[in-house]
């Protein structure tokens, strides 16, 4: 039996159809480290501020976010005052900074990722110091897909749990480094300031050409 090219066509662009998938930040697909700040109800949130978010909610929290997700793109509306660190897979993808934590904006955007299960990270932290931790006001997560069907329950065991220690171990080499690295410039401009009469070095037996 022979299918018409156009019900054969149109079955290749139902499969093949990417479809944006819009979390809210209460939806159970986003994993919060500690239990969160919601800001779900006018007499929590200005109602002016909360008309503007969406499905009027967001969660802030000065912990990790996990977001495991299915697809090609993925895109993050948050607002911070410091810097919010993102990996995906474990690995640094980029930071955002901001000024105003109330300031919901476009935080990240992936593109051309591989057609499977990601974990995305967040964590917020001060802009200066890296080992303090920043309030992050997440409204919502979009991720872009090809698949119809909900893979969260097989990323939320053994996958996340061994991407997060990932995450975890590199995010922590990263602030230690970034620490060192502020030792060390605070060091040299001590010595540049402290020690103006350096001494010449001059070995026995030999002269120095002027």
């Amino acid at each position: 039996m022979r299918f018409p090219v156009s019900i054969l066509f149109l079955i290749a662009t139902v499969y093949g159809r990417l479809v944006n998938v819009t979390l809210d930040d209460t939806s159970s697909q986003i994993i919060y480290n500690n239990p969160p700040y919601r800001c779900t109800t006018s007499s929590i949130c200005d109602t002016n501020f909360q008309s503007g978010l969406f499905n009027e909610t967001s969660s802030t929290t000065t912990t990790m976010i996990i977001i495991p997700f299915s697809g090609t793109a993925a895109y993050v509306y948050l607002g911070i005052n410091g810097t919010a660190i993102f990996q995906l897979d474990g690995l640094y993808v980029g930071e955002y900074g901001g000024t105003n934590v109330n300031t919901i904006t476009p935080a990240l955007a992936l593109h051309n990722l591989s057609d499977r299960l990601h974990v995305l990270t967040i964590v917020g932290v001060d802009p200066v110091r890296w080992d303090i931790a920043a309030a992050v006001q997440l409204d919502s997560f979009v991720y872009t897909s090809k698949r119809a069907t909900n893979h969260t329950g097989a990323i939320v065991g053994g996958v996340v749990g061994g991407l997060v220690c990932i995450a975890l171990i590199y995010l922590g080499m990263t602030l230690l480094r970034r620490r060192q690295q502020s030792k060390r410039a605070a060091r040299g401009s001590w010595f540049r300031g402290k020690w103006t009469d350096k001494p010449s070095i001059q070995m026995e037996g030999m002269e120095v050409q002027k």
